[in-house]
């Protein structure tokens, strides 16, 4: 068969059957990615919801929920009354958390980890009861200070589609920048809306208030010197997380100024 009559048999005969399929498959493959994604953004969800609970809770019978073998004798429970986290219990769950970071404002209620000195990345892909996981967990690199005495220090955390994690810093960004210019007294005069807190498991409370917020990419020095971006006398917190379409290398950072210890 020549090369010219083999053009026009599989344009006639082959192509009208294949396309279709191959279009079918796509679109099969596309529903499947979205099922997975959100299959995985409702696991992270329940899980986060779940340690939240155990955080917050001062019930040994809900705690008990949780550690099911491990008898009542093991049934870890607050470490003081006047602790609002119960640090035994999640530390029975995650020996690496070093704090508890809540954002009213943004909806962030999450453990703060370190990672591991022989994997800095681990937590990009591990939940806080270390499973393999999309959303990661709010982590510090091995690095930095657990304590928080560091001049600054970066908190990491995922922008995640559904606005889990630190996906609802951007729409922070977004709201703040219109209504810093629109109307700077009223956003200077709600400092409600610019307060955040990080419970250690020490006791203290660190207040810290929203002061900048700026876009760099991923090389920017700060991230090999984070003392760079705190002013001198200054510790400050910086919220981290991906800006833009994934793999621009942009990075939204939140500077947070420590108000209160």
């Amino acid at each position: 068969m020549r090369r010219s009559n083999f053009s026009v048999w599989f344009k006639h005969n082959f192509a009208p059957s294949v396309f279709p399929a191959v279009l079918l498959l796509l679109i099969l493959l596309s529903l499947f990615q979205i099922a997975r994604a959100l299959h995985s953004y409702r696991s992270s969800g329940e899980l986060y919801d779940s340690v939240s609970g155990i955080a917050h809770m001062q019930d040994d019978e809900i705690i008990t929920e949780f550690f099911p073998d491990k008898g009542d004798a093991a049934v870890p429970s607050p470490n003081s009354e006047l602790s609002a986290i119960n640090w035994t219990a999640l530390q029975t769950i995650n020996p690496d958390i070093i704090a508890w970071l809540i954002f009213d404002d943004a909806g962030i209620d999450y453990p703060v980890v370190r990672a591991p000195a022989e994997d800095p990345d681990y937590y990009l892909h591990h939940a806080f009861d270390r499973s393999a996981s999309s959303a990661g967990c709010v982590y510090v690199l091995p690095q930095q200070s657990p304590d928080f005495s560091d001049t600054n220090t970066f908190l990491f955390g995922h922008n995640m589609r559904d606005g889990s994690m630190f996906g609802s810093l951007k729409n922070i960004y977004n709201r703040r920048s219109v209504q810093s210019k629109s109307s700077p007294a009223d956003y200077a005069e709600n400092p409600a809306e610019k307060t955040l807190q990080l419970f250690l498991p020490d006791g203290r409370i660190f207040t810290y208030e929203i002061v900048s917020m700026t876009v760099v990419f991923s090389d920017d020095p700060v991230f090999s010197e984070p003392a760079r971006g705190a002013g001198e006398g200054e510790t400050v917190l910086t919220l981290c997380t991906c800006r833009g379409a994934s793999g621009s290398g942009r990075r939204l950072l939140i500077k947070c100024l420590r108000i209160t210890s």
